[in-house]
Order: C-alpha cells, then structure tokens, then sequence
C-alpha cells in the first residue's frame, strides 16, 4: 500500500464578525510593494499569512463554528508573516458588480 497525501487550498479564517479579533484595522489604504498602486479601503488582520495564500477567501466563522460567511479576498501580507491585507467583499462587489457565491 502506498501512501497518498492531497494539498488542500489554505482558508483563512477571522473568528467572531469582521470588526471583531483578528481584524486590526478597517477602510485603510495600502500601497502595494514595488509598484506605484494603492489599493483604498482595504482591511488589516492579525493572522498568520505565507507565500501563496494570495487569492485565498477570508471566511468569518460563527461562534459555533458551523457556518461562515465569505468576507474578503487575501492579497498580501507582511514580512513577518504575522499580518495580512484583505480587500473586503463589499468593496468588491462595488467595482466587479453582484457576485454568485456558492
């Protein structure tokens, strides 16, 4: 028998509501590294972040943890992988239009 082993995609997950532990701050502007954009509106969280994780949905969990709610798209982080940026999802929905979320 050979052993199998599968990645699985990293999810961050901000327990409590979105202004509550784990987001340190809301509706800040980020200058992105080593280019010249800004992103407005973004939200700090005080979670673990690595190379990779970009893209990623953010999910608050429910105290129960038995359901979650998407909040945001992870972009970057930083250097001490203690701290990432998040856009929220009603800035999101405000450039790209409704979104179908399943």
């Amino acid at each position: 028998m050979r052993a199998v082993s599968r990645s699985l995609p990293k999810t961050p997950v901000i327990r409590g509501d979105p202004g509550g532990s784990g987001v340190s701050s809301t509706c800040v502007n980020v200058n992105v590294s080593g280019s010249t954009i800004t992103q407005l509106c973004q939200s700090l969280v005080n979670a673990a972040v690595g190379s990779g994780d970009s893209g990623s949905p953010v999910f608050t969990a429910s105290t129960t943890g038995t359901t979650a709610t998407l909040v945001g798209i992870l972009w970057g982080g930083d250097t001490s992988g203690a701290l990432f940026v998040m856009s929220p999802y009603g800035q999101i929905v405000s450039e790209l239009g409704s979104l179908t979320v399943f």
